[in-house]
């Protein structure tokens, strides 16, 4: 049974009308995983009647939360990571042309896109994160980097970097490159969600600053040396500079 995890934090009050409004009628296995207990006490009031379980984590920062649910579940158990507050997904047609996916839709994609890893043995699995098609196409990128938004992940023994901040899905992408030689980002599928981290900057986590990102950054770059490259348009972004064998 595919199980969907969503990490999130202070964010009962809206999580039901977005991502979970969003993936409780698709038959999967729903989690929410909390840091605290007084997260754990709202988000199951505000959770009530649903069928979904809430876990209490007792970590501050998202790697370890991340950590912690992959730890949870057994090796080789499907998961689909999601943040919590996607409002739609979205198919891309043609240029200048998004359609809104159907809750069948949404199943019959996250089940089909298993299966693809599966065969391919691949283990992890991403989509394009915002609402915007001038980058969108039918294409699958092996070799890019995979964003918290939405992953699938086939649970084996890596896991996220506790060291870093806020590039730990860059950092998890790379491990996974390195180890299965590929990744799959899937160019024709993209997520609306509530909030828009550009125009909303560092609303994820609290730790997360100007100073962080630039520590993770030059973390990244001597941990990664030979596979990175800095990217010259936007401060602190590392590109993948070539599929690591």
């Amino acid at each position: 049974m595919i199980k969907i995890c969503i990490p999130s934090f202070n964010r009962w009050y809206t999580i039901k009308e977005n991502t979970i409004n969003l993936v409780k009628d698709l038959w999967f296995e729903l989690y929410v995983f909390v840091e605290d207990e007084n997260n754990f006490n709202n988000y199951s009031k505000e959770l009530e009647w649903l069928n979904i379980k809430i876990i209490q984590t007792n970590t501050k920062k998202i790697a370890p939360k991340r950590n912690f649910i992959l730890n949870y579940f057994k090796e080789w158990d499907k998961i689909v990571m999601l943040d919590d507050d996607i409002k739609w997904m979205y198919y891309w047609v043609k240029w200048k042309e998004l359609i809104k996916m159907s809750e069948d839709q949404i199943k019959k994609f996250i089940e089909l896109w298993f299966l693809y890893c599966e065969k391919n043995l691949i283990k992890l699995f991403w989509v394009y994160p915002i609402k915007n098609n001038f980058f969108m196409n039918k294409s699958i990128k092996n070799d890019w980097f995979i964003i918290w938004q939405f992953m699938w992940i086939i649970i084996n023994n890596l896991r996220f970097d506790e060291i870093i901040n806020s590039k730990e899905d860059y950092d998890f992408t790379l491990q996974n490159i390195k180890k299965f030689w590929a990744v799959a980002r899937y160019q024709m599928i993209c997520l609306q969600a509530m909030w828009k981290k550009n125009n909303n900057k560092w609303w994820c986590n609290e730790y997360r600053n100007d100073k962080t990102e630039s520590e993770d950054f030059l973390y990244m770059k001597d941990k990664w040396w030979d596979y990175i490259r800095e990217n010259t348009k936007r401060k602190n972004e590392i590109i993948i500079n070539k599929i690591i064998k």
